[in-house]
């Protein structure tokens, strides 16, 4: 999962996706896409930092 949320065809076939929903005005179906993608790359980063350390206690955030 990890290379996919990195990859960069995906962010730029994700970016297009969010240019053609704004292009027909379905400004909601661009906000949950620029979401869903944040939130999967925040994760994504929480989890790489988390396991470079491992002295780190985790946490329920």
């Amino acid at each position: 999962m990890t290379k996919l949320i990195n990859s960069r065809i995906v962010a730029l076939l994700i970016g297009f996706w969010i240019a053609y929903c704004l292009g027909v005005k379905a400004y909601d179906g661009a906000i949950v896409l620029l979401a869903v993608y944040l939130f999967a790359l925040y994760e994504n980063k929480k989890a790489a930092n988390s396991s470079q350390d491992p002295t780190q206690v985790a946490t329920n955030d």
